[in-house]
């Protein structure tokens, strides 16, 4: 359930733009950063994180199809 929950979440991640200036963030809010192109991206590397967090017990594979899901 976690990994869903923070797969779905994850593409909002592009807030953090706003730190860098509000131009920028209204140019990338919801472009690339919610495009199905980069969803195979995004869900691997989620996978490798909780893979990691979980210190071995379960693989990278047990947490993709999960995170594309949540994406």
């Amino acid at each position: 359930m976690a990994v869903g929950f923070a797969a779905a979440a994850f593409p909002d991640a592009d807030f953090l733009l706003r730190g860098v200036g509000t131009l920028e963030y209204l140019n990338w809010h919801q472009g690339i950063t919610h495009s199905i192109l980069l969803l195979p991206a995004w869900a691997m590397l989620l996978a490798l994180l909780f893979a990691g967090l979980s210190h071995g017990r379960y693989r990278w594979q047990a947490f993709f199809g999960v995170a594309c899901l949540g994406i």
